[in-house]
């Protein structure tokens, strides 16, 4: 028996359910809070400050024992490490899967928005002129204009959120301002 279907065999009562996903999420977030500030060799007190927040909240929310880690808290912590956060529902399987390959080393290595900027720029360079020339052709910006509408852009219409920038530009369509900023970035990153 797999130690997937063994987990999956202990999901079998509502109770035990709840109290797995209860623990992951008081435990979960603390021990990547803790492999992230291992990473980068930081303390409580750096993360404090570049968080905006006092180092004992920052000490609680790295503590699994705590459990009452507030999402204000979670945010300005992402905000510390310049990364984000993504809460979600998710099926008890793919909470099993994530689980069982649980590690320190993955959860630690999440990179900073400056140090994604910098790979991205450096993959893009690397590719070469062949890339960028086909990059700016307009049947790859089509092809973005094609695809569904992501389910984020319905909810900050609903909640009013400021999940999408604001377009300065009114009237002008979501397909041909998502075409744009594709080809901007692609000259952008091919030097044109």
């Amino acid at each position: 028996m797999s130690e997937f279907e063994r987990l999956w065999g202990r999901f079998e009562t509502k109770e035990y359910r709840e109290a797995f996903v209860t623990a992951q999420v008081k435990k979960a977030i603390p021990f990547q809070i803790r492999a992230m500030l291992k990473t980068r060799r930081w303390s409580q007190e750096e993360l404090a400050t570049r968080s905006a927040l006092e180092q004992g909240v920052v000490s609680r929310a790295a503590s699994p024992t705590y459990g009452n880690l507030t999402l204000n808290t979670i945010l300005r912590v992402a905000a510390g490490f310049d990364v984000a956060f993504i809460g979600k529902f998710v099926p008890f399987s793919e909470l099993g899967q994530w689980f069982l390959n649980l590690s320190e080393a993955e959860l630690g290595n999440v990179a900073a928005f400056t140090e994604e900027t910098e790979k991205l720029s450096s993959s893009a360079n690397a590719e070469g002129e062949e890339h960028c020339a086909q990059a700016l052709s307009i049947s790859s910006a089509a092809s973005i204009a094609s695809q569904p509408q992501p389910v984020w852009s319905s909810v900050a219409a609903t909640t009013g959120a400021p999940i999408i920038p604001a377009n300065p530009r009114r009237g002008a369509s979501s397909a041909g301002l998502q075409r744009e900023a594709l080809v901007e970035r692609r000259s952008a990153a091919c030097g044109w």
